[in-house]
């Protein structure tokens, strides 16, 4: 792809986000992030600052409770969102809670050097006219050390408004919603329509603090403050351009949702593209019966963060894979290989977590070895043909893969297999990798959409090395106690109707043509219910029938 092919493209994306409807998008999403954002850090702040205060003069009070601050800090964020999911559920609480939590250091930490940097000869005038230790830190010590004061808080504003960008694995909105779509769908336009104004949000707020931390300094050695004419008329376009975004917003509004006294049904994704578009074809799937009204909550970070929320009763349904079940979530030594209907793993998930392991959709996204057809494995079918050729050839596999027992070891235990080099690659450089030649073969799922593509071939893996990840829907079984017709019009409708090949394709027009989740959906399910032509001389292909 020439590079003017490729600013073609780019520009086709992002011309359809700059539309009334994109812009309402971006304002709720904008709206949702200064709202995270200004919560978290007037929390903070009304911890931080009376907590510095109480402890700045007592070392080891002080040392105890940076200490403390300090310890959320070396918490990932991700990893701190998914300890507070069980406990807060999902949404903007455990995000406000999590933000806080990262936003009280920095505020501690400036009040405690504002107030141990004041001025002796202040301190002694002070002593000299009575004040007693209250007055002199309401007096003096606070008065000087304003700009520090807000620099702390600058600097903890600009820490959330990035951090905030990751609240959206799990479900509470803002900027990173797109950020997290645009990452999944390998679509660059739509990830800097997240990024660009998130930058420009945390650049604003530290400016504007900047400002006002200026006028601080001056106030205190006496002096006064004046904005520069450029920096007025620099904030009166940014007002003129916000009020001008904002009246789209209001010409806009969204759609309100009425209550018609059907039942409402939260459906849950994880963050990457054949989820959201099983999500979509679940939600179409109920929405399409008029019984039911569907709630989306797309993009969730990981397993453990949705296999958490619908424990907690935050979604009710959600598609799973059962390899994934079994061995991350069951924590079982290994994955049924022999268990079609995956009865075990039923009556396990209906004990264990209160859950309906409904029947496979029809395919499975198991880990699958991958060579060019125009390579030198690319005449083989079958791994076991692989064997003998294996040490002349380079493997290109992510790097989890590698490690996991179902993976690499896994691969290696039941063909004795042997690669003359293993690289690992991240996984946006896995087919680009094979493609330049840098390596022969690449271990990659069996449901990729590149896979659409006649260029490579699946290799058979004819031991059955790797388990079977079939994919299922999920379901509370509260759900169906209440009502019993959920699970026959799920099992009914979705039960072995999406194959591996039919799969392919739906990743495929959302990853690489860059189409909407819920039209290929839409599309998909359409193509269920048309009847099929009747002996047609050329069997007509519809987009995304199952082969």
């Amino acid at each position: 792809m020439t590079p003017h092919s490729l600013h073609n493209t780019f520009l086709e994306r992002l011309l359809p986000l700059l539309s009334p409807h994109s812009l309402h998008d971006l304002w709720q999403r904008l709206l949702e992030h200064l709202q995270l954002t200004f919560v978290a850090v007037g929390i903070a702040a009304l911890i931080g600052y009376p907590l510095a205060a109480l402890v700045w003069n007592r070392p080891r009070w002080r040392s105890l409770v940076v200490g403390f601050c300090n310890l959320f800090q070396t918490i990932p964020s991700l990893a701190l969102l998914a300890l507070l999911l069980p406990l807060l559920g999902l949404g903007f609480l455990p995000a406000v809670v999590a933000l806080t939590l990262y936003a009280v250091l920095p505020i501690v930490r400036s009040t405690i050097t504002a107030l141990s940097d004041s001025q002796d000869d202040l301190l002694d005038a002070g002593r000299v006219m009575g004040m007693n230790s209250l007055q002199l830190l309401w007096h003096v010590r606070l008065p000087q050390g304003l700009p520090q004061l807000i620099s702390g808080l600058r600097v903890a504003f600009v820490l959330s408004v990035g951090t905030a960008t990751l609240s959206a694995f799990i479900g509470a909105g803002g900027l990173g919603q797109f950020i997290t779509i645009g990452l999944a769908r390998n679509d660059t336009a739509l990830l800097l329509y997240g990024a660009i104004p998130a930058a420009l949000l945390a650049l604003g707020i530290d400016s504007l603090l900047g400002q006002i931390e200026i006028a601080a300094q001056l106030w205190k050695s006496g002096q006064s403050y004046r904005l520069p004419p450029r920096k007025v008329a620099c904030v009166i376009g940014i007002l003129l351009a916000l009020a001008a975004n904002l009246a789209i917003f209001l010409h806009h509004p969204a759609l309100p949702v009425q209550d018609d006294g059907r039942p409402v049904i939260r459906i849950g994704a994880k963050n990457f593209v054949e989820q959201m578009i099983l999500g979509e074809i679940v939600a179409q799937t109920l929405e399409n019966s008029d019984h039911y009204r569907v709630e989306r909550k797309f993009g969730l970070g990981s397993t453990a963060i949705i296999h958490n929320a619908i424990i907690a009763g935050e979604i009710d349904l959600y598609v799973e894979y059962s390899g994934t079940a079994e061995l991350n979530i069951l924590k079982l030594n290994k994955a049924s290989t022999n268990d079609p209907d995956h009865a075990g793993l039923r009556l396990l998930y209906h004990d264990v977590f209160g859950l309906e392991w409904l029947h496979s959709l029809g395919f499975s996204n198991s880990y699958a070895v991958i060579v060019r057809r125009d390579g030198k494995a690319g005449s083989l079918t079958t791994l076991s043909q692989l064997v003998a050729l294996a040490p002349s050839l380079k493997l290109g596999l992510n790097a989890e893969f590698i490690d996991r027992p179902d993976g690499y070891p896994a691969l290696q235990k039941m063909y004795g297999i042997n690669f003359g080099e293993v690289r690992t690659l991240d996984v946006g450089l896995i087919y680009p990798s094979l493609d330049t030649g840098a390596v022969d073969a690449v271990v990659a799922f069996a449901t990729d959409g590149r896979l659409v593509s006649k260029d490579y071939v699946v290799l058979t893996d004819d031991r059955r090395a790797f388990p079977r990840y079939d994919a299922a829907p999920v379901l509370r079984t509260k759900l169906i106690t209440q009502d019993p017709e959920l699970l026959t019009l799920l099992n009914n409708a979705l039960a072995g109707r999406i194959n591996e090949v039919a799969m392919r394709r739906l990743n495929y027009a959302v990853e690489v043509e860059h189409q909407e989740p819920a039209d290929v959906a839409r599309d998909f399910l359409r193509s269920l219910s048309e009847p099929a032509p009747a002996a047609p001389s050329k069997p007509h292909r519809k987009p995304y029938v199952n082969d």
